[in-house]
């Protein structure tokens, strides 16, 4: 796409309007068809190893996360599907380069490796052991090792009586979850808001239907990890249901309230469509944290803006750094009744998607444009000079715009992290403009050294027939 324009052009077209030609890049016949093949052969893959033998699929999962240069790294690949993206010293979380993290976690959750089932029926199975002391050493072990087999929700699902202890471990009773529900919480995505889970009024459904996806494979998850949470947002249905239940637990919490008191947060409550009502109003604010069990009191208008509006499944987030857990929670039940941008972002950030912002970056190779669009998309989550530098492709760009040539390149890690330091303005990177006038300047620095050789012009994809008959002539006239 865009051969034959200069870099620094290119790059300032499809910054002006990048959505209109990422959609004319997916409407290509031959990227297509790519993604069509991609979810046909991906619905059959069912573990890690699948994934491993499967050359092209791995080749497309690897593109959507910018690591399409690992697909040769089998040994590398295998510790990233097959450990537990939790634990410290996974091979994901001693690696430096995000890339790495965001690849193995959302393989978690599409393909639970045996690292992470048996994590998981262990925290099950503890909770089982506390639901039915009479089982002894024995059972329950044995109970955590036949979970830990089971692999698939059809598998699971033609177990009932395994099915039925998993359910007991959540408090949930067997007798009162059909064959049909059981189905439901194991194969719809748990995060959507209309899934059988999030539409019951006992939040243990919904922490069972998360729990076990990533015991066994979830097709509804499937979904979501492929292709994105289309109704990220939820339906008018699920807000009015949401309100109820915080009605609810607020009546649960404070059962001596008056009649008006009730009334008056039902009232309000049922008008709030979106985190904006929910701020906009403190008096509502404060009937939705009471009924959490979340003192207003202790949240300002800050911590609110955060707990309503950041990812709260997210570790990083202001929800799930408090040690009082009762800021996830109301965070939580918040984003399941109005929706949350935050998580919006994370459940629509699916393998197609990735796939299709790297792959069209990918296409605009010529001149530096795909790096100086990397730069523009991903920079301004960066936070330290060691972030940057753990980055080779942002640290390209980098050196560019800033001047730092070859010899920078030879310098010692630490004396580059103390020239970095002093040149690098991090807040600067949150700045849109700042961040284009970096990667302009890259660009340029790009075009400078490709004009110094004629050689280098030559295998510049822009204006080839140009460039080739131009050497000719050159290498005539020293004939």
């Amino acid at each position: 796409m865009l051969d034959g324009i200069p870099g620094s052009t290119a790059y300032t077209l499809i910054t002006r309007d990048r959505a209109t030609w990422e959609a004319r890049f997916a409407a290509r016949k031959d990227v297509s068809r790519d993604v069509d093949q991609f979810q046909a052969r991906a619905a059959r893959i069912t573990s890690a190893e699948d994934l491993l033998k499967d050359y092209k699929t791995l080749q497309f999962v690897l593109t959507a996360f910018g690591m399409e240069s690992e697909i040769g790294k089998t040994a590398v690949l295998r510790k990233l599907l097959t450990e537990d993206p939790t634990a410290e010293k996974s091979f994901a979380n001693r690696m430096a380069d995000p890339r790495y993290r965001a690849f193995a976690s959302a393989m978690a959750e599409w393909l639970p490796s045996e690292a992470v089932r048996t994590r998981m029926a262990g925290t099950i199975g503890e909770s089982y052991r506390l639901m039915n002391p009479v089982e002894t050493e024995a059972q329950v072990k044995d109970f955590q090792a036949k979970l830990a087999a089971m692999g698939t929700a059809g598998a699971l699902l033609a177990d009932r009586a395994l099915a039925d202890r998993t359910l007991s471990a959540f408090g949930l009773s067997p007798s009162a979850v059909s064959d049909d529900q059981l189905r439901l919480l194991l194969t719809e995505d748990p995060e959507a808001w209309d899934s059988f889970a999030a539409r019951q009024a006992n939040t243990a459904f919904r922490d069972y239907a998360r729990t076990m996806a990533r015991v066994v494979v979830n097709p509804g998850v499937f979904d979501r990890i492929m292709n994105g949470m289309e109704n990220a947002a939820p339906g008018e249905a699920v807000r009015v249901s949401g309100a109820a239940r915080f009605v609810s637990a607020y009546a649960t919490r404070f059962p001596d309230a008056s009649a008006r008191d009730f009334a008056t947060f039902a009232a309000l409550a049922q008008r709030a469509e979106t985190a904006s009502d929910i701020l906009g109003n403190r008096e509502l604010a404060d009937y939705t944290m009471r009924a959490m069990g979340l003192d207003p009191g202790t949240v300002n208008e800050e911590t609110l803006t955060k707990l309503l509006t950041e990812d709260p499944y997210d570790p990083a987030s202001h929800a799930a750094q408090q040690k009082e857990p009762a800021f996830a929670t109301y965070a939580r039940a918040m984003a399941a009744w109005i929706g949350n941008a935050g998580q919006e972002r994370r459940l629509e950030a699916g393998i197609v998607d990735r796939w299709t912002t790297n792959a069209f970056e990918i296409a605009q190779e010529t001149s530096g444009v795909r790096a100086a669009l990397y730069f523009r998309r991903m920079i301004g989550d960066i936070g330290s000079v060691n972030e940057l530098m753990s980055d080779k492709v942002l640290m390209e760009v980098a050196r560019g715009a800033f001047g730092l040539g070859d010899a920078f390149a030879m310098m010692p890690f630490e004396q580059q992290q103390r020239v970095l330091t002093q040149r690098v303005d991090l807040a600067s990177f949150r700045d849109p403009k700042a961040v284009d006038r970096l990667a302009q300047r890259f660009l340029l620095t790009k075009q400078a050294a490709a004009a110094v050789s004629p050689l280098a012009a030559l295998f510049d994809n822009s204006g080839s027939t140009n460039n080739i008959a131009s050497l000719g002539m050159m290498l005539s006239l020293r004939r």
